[in-house]
């Protein structure tokens, strides 16, 4: 789709993605849905289209649904790959529970109430439950990924020995302590462990009482650490069978890393399918709690019931029972070119990001917060000027830095259908080059066949569109008793912009208003007037 990433920007695209993100439960999920980009071919459009539509029939399915909470293997599995490669326990426990997933997907779609859903059974059909791999991490790993004993037969045994010796030792030094022969000996009488070796604390003034290897020594240096030469050759044996217990260890993370070894790409395909997954699952859970309807495509711009999806985030989070007006918006038989007027904060420019933003999103296949019988266009670029363009770093003014984006608006409209959106067309500048560039603007995208929604102040832009057969104004409907927008889009007239009357009613002085009033023209005045009683 042409389009630079400012349309993106300004319509706020990627928000309204990662508003999407927030229902998903894994980071690989989340990363197909912020590499979603409008498309325009509909095939391309329409690929996960069948997917969203099971997945939106699951939620309402009485079969608990599996979770889809994993994480990204991409690492361990790059760490794995060469030959020889040992993954530790933790790494492994991921995998574990990756798999643990994958069965519970993959018992999911086979259960008889989703028959129904081809498209999500078709995405599954791949899965590698990886069966004796999950069997022997399952048999392995405990929940904190350290090696279980029942991971080999050698692996029991010698724990079994460890044990045994632990146990022995431990007796024969107990039996040592509580002799009264070596009451003057120790310092206190306990067991304890230092550098791996069993130990009882000695005097050091009395170091030659009970014989023995001396392993560590107290703050104070009063007291020593000594394994008891009675005790040495068990420690001895000990020490062996540890090293033994963690060459079996090693073995056996060995021998479970080789496995997943045989598994790379089952394990890899595995990971795109529940990716695939979860961030279906989170479009369609974002979809019902926004009321979305996956799109219809065809004919001219058609919408019902339209709400900007980010406001309406917005709204919920701040808790205080607001909501979106929705839009509805028709463009009349052969016009092409919209151009929006009304009062400031009467909505212009929510409606113009209404309108992008649900284009882009219909674009890229996701559901759409808007009536079912809502229509969208393919179009080939969607092109966007909204908001404040001043570049500092540019050293561009606001006008200049709306005009360079125009220009490359004009570029990329003349190949195929194009949607263009400029907010505030001609401001910016002296209003009457600005309205007379405005209006060249309009020819000039009319010329080349784009369907274009402006909004503006201008009153010449008003009049020219006015006497032009296939450009129509429209007007936010605004409450001239209570000075409140009302969010309405009423097309087929201009609006009033009211600026004096706004300025009368907060407060501004009536001599300022006197004065501003003298200096606007007799045609000016009964226009003004006149679009206020239309809206009245």
């Amino acid at each position: 789709l042409a389009m630079n990433d400012h349309t993106l920007t300004v319509l706020e695209f990627d928000r309204l993605l990662e508003l999407i993100c927030q229902q998903a439960q894994s980071e690989p999920g989340m990363e197909i849905i912020r590499s979603l980009r409008p498309r325009r071919e509909l095939t391309e459009i329409q690929a996960r289209r069948g997917l969203y539509d099971d997945m939106l029939a699951v939620r309402e399915c009485e079969v608990e649904q599996p979770g889809l909470r994993i994480e990204d293997l991409s690492g361990i599995l790059r760490e794995v790959a060469p030959e020889g490669a040992v993954l530790a326990g933790q790494d492994l426990l991921v995998i574990r529970s990756f798999l643990d997933t994958v069965a519970q997907a993959a018992a999911f779609v086979q259960h008889r109430e989703c028959e129904n859903f081809t498209h999500l059974r078709r995405l599954a059909a791949p899965l590698e439950v990886c069966a004796d791999l999950r069997t022997a991490l399952q048999r392995s790993l405990d929940v904190d990924g350290a090696i279980l004993d029942s991971a080999s037969e050698r692996l029991r045994d010698l724990r079994r020995q460890i044990s045994q010796m632990e146990q022995r030792i431990q007796r024969r030094l107990d039996q040592i302590i509580r002799s009264n022969e070596n009451d003057s000996a120790l310092q206190e009488k306990f067991v304890t462990v230092r550098n791996g070796r069993y130990v009882v604390p000695v005097r050091r003034d009395d170091r030659n009482a009970l014989p023995g290897l001396v392993h560590d020594l107290s703050n104070s240096g009063q007291t020593l650490f000594v394994e008891p030469t009675e005790t040495l050759a068990w420690g001895n044996d000990l020490a062996r069978l540890r090293l033994e217990e963690r060459d079996e260890i090693r073995r056996i993370l060995a021998a479970l890393s080789a496995q997943v070894r045989r598994y790379l790409e089952a394990l890899r395909t595995d990971q795109r399918i529940i990716a695939e997954m979860d961030a279906a699952a989170a479009v369609a859970r974002w979809a019902i709690l926004n009321s979305c309807v996956l799109p219809g495509f065809g004919g001219e711009l058609c919408l019902k019931q339209a709400r900007h999806p980010l406001l309406q985030a917005q709204f919920r989070q701040d808790g205080e029972g607001r909501t979106v007006v929705p839009l509805d918006l028709e463009l009349p038989r052969r016009a092409r070119t919209l151009v929006i007027t009304g009062s400031n904060t009467g909505g212009k420019t929510v409606a113009l990001k209404t309108i992008g933003l649900l284009c882009l999103a219909a674009q890229s296949g996701l559901p759409v917060p808007a009536a079912a019988e809502s229509l969208f266009p393919v179009y080939d670029a969607i092109l966007a000027d909204i908001g404040d363009e001043q570049s500092l770093q540019a050293n561009l003014s606001t006008f200049s830095a709306h005009i360079k984006n125009i220009s490359d608006i004009l570029r990329a409209s003349g190949k195929g259908r194009a949607l263009v959106l400029l907010d505030e067309l001609g401001s910016g500048t002296d209003p009457l080059e600005g309205g007379a560039l405005a209006c060249g603007i309009l020819t000039e995208l009319h010329r080349r066949k784009a369907t274009v929604i402006a909004t503006t102040h201008l009153g010449a832009v008003k009049n020219f569109v006015h006497n032009h057969p296939e450009m129509v104004n429209a007007a936010v409907r605004f409450n001239i008793d209570t000075l409140a927008p009302e969010y309405t889009l009423d097309i087929g007239r201009p609006g009033a912009s009211h600026a004096l009357l706004i300025a009368r009613r907060i407060g501004l002085p009536d001599s300022v208003l006197q004065a501003a009033e003298g200096m606007l023209s007799g045609d000016q005045i009964r226009l003004e007037d006149m679009l206020t009683k239309m809206e009245a």
